[in-house]
């Protein structure tokens, strides 16, 4: 699992740790408009880690491994001191999104997520957050 960290210098580790501006900053023109969004919600939570692109395999489901992995997440932020963690899961992922209100993430905002050009209907991106405290 790979996290993403959205903070001033999280990280246990000086090799894990790197700077990310602890304010939103615009989203630069590099983006793929199908990601803006996405990049949007992002920017809502400036000093928060970021869980990016979690998964699991379909037999891998129900097993608790969605659990564990974001339970290793948010061990490695609070080693790291971090004031929270924060994700971006399709509104129409419902398995996911009630992993994640289970972890104790609530929803703090929405966009239009564009998915047709990956054969997928247009729905809304949504970010959770989780504060550790």
């Amino acid at each position: 699992m790979r996290v993403h960290r959205r903070t001033r210098w999280c990280g246990n580790r000086r090799t894990d740790r790197y700077v990310l501006p602890t304010t939103p900053q615009p989203v630069g023109p590099d983006i793929p408009e199908v990601f803006v969004g996405v990049e949007e919600l992002a920017q809502l939570v400036p000093g928060h880690w970021y869980v990016n692109f979690m998964a699991t395999v379909p037999e891998g489901r129900r097993q608790g491994v969605g659990a564990a992995l974001l339970n290793k997440a948010e061990e490695q932020a609070r080693e790291g001191s971090c004031p929270g963690l924060a994700l971006i899961v399709a509104a129409t992922n419902e398995n996911a999104i009630s992993l994640y209100r289970r972890a104790g993430y609530t929803e703090r905002a929405r966009r239009p997520f564009d998915l047709s050009r990956f054969g997928e209907e247009p729905t809304e991106a949504l970010l959770m957050v989780k504060k550790l405290g």
